[in-house]
């Protein structure tokens, strides 16, 4: 019998992920749901799902897995409405970028039988400049050699667990493993401040006196700095975000205005040597970080060893736990 993967939220992610899983399609059956029925449509097209559920219901009565590959503002409700469908032994897996209020969400509503496994995608450097969203910026290799973020509830089976890690396998990440608290803090500053960033660049300018001729200037870097709101649902996803991380949020944005303030005293001091230091320092940084993520050089995240794709697969589809890779004696 085929492993059944529901695949429900067919944007840039979830189709990926289908796209990704599309070698293995022989194995097991992809089944797609998204609230846009063109989406869907889109999806099945591109042969990222082999088939396409009319209801949330339907997409999981017999699923295996089910990935929820949603704004974050849309889970809870999703959770809820498909709860009492869950098959036995499922597993629920996200993509969200935070995991603490997910995971408070899987407890309320999940039933004891069903486990949760959180996933933080981290995509391809290759895609990393790339401005669109949705299903048409799906790509089958959107997280090959990338790193992809595991975390779990304290009452998360570990077979559980192992299934959502051959899962992050075959898609053509190495997992890594990660406290929920821990990958909520890291993605407050990287995936959510850019994102208030570029409201409050939108607040000072679309809002103010002189935007009518300002906007027939306005070039690549407003437009650059502006563009983290305009991804899809992106919005709404920024509000729920802030509204359940409240204590990160708060830290991060006390943290970027005790930079401003330091950056305005360097200007009213009018030292012009000692602040293009400052931001040619910044500059350098930046462009060493993006070295390392270009050649992917985390030693310390790599797996250790070279897991074969049949070999996961074989493991997934029996259900079978993994045996940990033999260690050198020392």
């Amino acid at each position: 019998m085929k492993l059944q993967i529901t695949i429900i939220g067919l944007g840039q992610i979830g189709t990926s992920l289908g796209l990704a899983l599309n070698p293995y399609s022989e194995k097991m059956v992809r089944v797609g749901h998204d609230k846009s029925r063109t989406t869907a449509n889109q999806a099945k097209n591109l042969e990222a799902v082999d088939k396409v559920a009319i209801t949330l219901s339907g997409s999981v009565k017999k699923a295996d897995i089910v990935i929820l590959a949603l704004p974050i503002q849309e889970v809870r409700p999703v959770l809820e409405h498909i709860a009492v469908d869950l098959k036995d032994g499922a597993l629920v897996m996200d993509t969200s970028p935070l995991k603490t209020p997910v995971i408070r969400w899987m407890e309320k509503f999940l039933p004891e039988n069903v486990d949760y496994v959180g996933v933080t995608p981290v995509i391809n450097p290759d895609y990393l400049e790339d401005v669109g969203f949705g299903v048409d910026a799906a790509r089958s290799d959107l997280f090959a050699g990338s790193l992809m973020a595991i975390c779990a509830g304290k009452n998360t089976d570990q077979k559980a667990v192992n299934m959502a890690t051959q899962i992050v396998g075959l898609v053509g990440a190495d997992p890594f493993f990660v406290d929920p608290a821990e990958i909520d803090g890291l993605m407050t500053r990287i995936y959510l401040l850019p994102r208030i960033l570029s409201s409050a660049l939108l607040e000072v300018t679309l809002n103010k006196p002189g935007w009518r001729e300002g906007q027939k200037l306005a070039g690549k870097a407003f437009a650059s700095v502006s563009q983290p709101l305009i991804a899809d649902d992106q919005p709404g996803a920024v509000a729920s975000m802030a509204v359940n991380d409240q204590e990160n949020v708060i830290r991060v944005i006390n943290d970027l205005i005790r930079e401003l303030v330091s950056f305005r005293e360097e200007v009213e001091e009018g030292n012009e040597q000692r602040l293009a230091k400052r931001l040619l320092s910044l500059q350098k940084r930046r462009d060493l970080w993006r070295q390392d993520r270009q050649a992917g050089a985390w030693s310390d995240h790599k797996v250790s060893h070279d897991l074969e794709r049949s070999s996961i697969l074989g493991n997934l589809l029996g259900f079978r736990t993994p045996k940990p890779p033999e260690e050198d004696e020392g």
